[in-house]
């Protein structure tokens, strides 16, 4: 019989698998996904998905049995002076080194990589012929990495049918798990005649980038896009966009990439063939709260 040593992985070898996935090398120069905490060699049983990590994360990661946790959004982005419990990164890390539990952040390669971020947008809107910002055919994360083009963080593609802005409304809200209230829509014109023509506007190419990309609107603006989904938009922003005669939509910087962990679950969970099992987090972490106040 095989001993369960032999079965166990690392979380050095579960970080090899993910970028298997999405290579660090696909990274943009600010981004610092990798390793965030612990040990690569670290043993690895059960693996926690999640956008971000904080305290209610941790909670659940523990009392999953989890040793190994793997984020979107990279724990540390810059470098640290010091480690105490003066602020809630410190606190988290200090947390993280007495539980024994490993951190992996997957980010910007993850946007850009085959079934990442972005394709599950696309999907999501109902786009065919899928390419990147400039059109291009989505590569190989090798080629990708070669490259980098500034492109690769997005997609844009065609509606198989001519779409409404209600439609894709619905689409986002029902694809994301997301309030439709909390969409808003950036349009050219604001007037009563304006607004009937807008019900009736059907959109046909769009472009789009998860989490904050409103700065990619010139190359979508090239491609000929008439909508653009994206989140964290800007007041000038959106009078660019309106400037375009492009309609900008934003869904929110958590509501376009909640789905990370579900999608790396759905990604890394073949990759270890049974030696770790991969959980995807069922925290709600969006810091925006949608209600009435009295």
């Amino acid at each position: 019989m095989e001993r369960n040593e032999n079965k166990n992985m690392t979380a050095g070898q579960i970080a090899a698998k993910i970028q298997e996935i999405a290579p660090e090398a696909l990274q943009e120069s600010w981004d610092n996904s990798g390793f965030q905490a612990g040990s690569p060699e670290q043993p690895v049983t059960k693996v926690l998905t999640c956008l971000d990590l904080d305290f209610s994360v941790l909670k659940e990661a523990k009392q999953l049995g989890c040793e190994m946790i793997v984020t979107h959004h990279p724990l540390l982005f810059s470098g640290i002076k010091k480690l105490t419990d003066e602020d809630m990164t410190g606190r988290l890390l200090r947390q993280l080194i007495r539980d024994d539990i490993a951190v992996y952040s997957c980010h910007t390669p993850f946007d850009k990589a085959k079934d990442g971020n972005n394709d599950v947008l696309a999907e999501i809107l109902g786009l065919s012929n899928v390419r990147n910002l400039a059109g291009e055919k989505i590569e190989s994360p090798a080629k990708m990495a070669a490259a980098m083009k500034e492109a690769d963080i997005g997609r844009s593609g065609e509606f198989r049918q001519p779409v409404s802005i209600a439609q894709l409304v619905e689409r986002l809200s029902m694809g994301l798990g997301i309030r439709p209230e909390s969409i808003r829509i950036a349009v050219a014109g604001t007037g009563s005649e304006d607004e009937i023509e807008l019900s009736e506007t059907k959109f046909h190419k769009a472009g789009l980038c998860t989490g904050a990309g409103a700065d990619l609107l010139p190359m979508a603006k090239e491609l000929g896009c008439d909508v653009f989904v994206t989140g964290d938009v800007k007041y000038h922003e959106a009078q660019e966009a309106m400037s375009y005669g492009i309609c900008l939509i934003d869904a929110g910087h958590y509501g376009t990439e909640k789905a990370f962990g579900k999608s790396m679950q759905v990604l890394l969970a073949p990759k270890l063939s049974g030696r770790a099992e991969v959980l995807a987090s069922g925290v709600d972490l969006d810091p925006f709260w949608l209600g009435q106040i009295l």
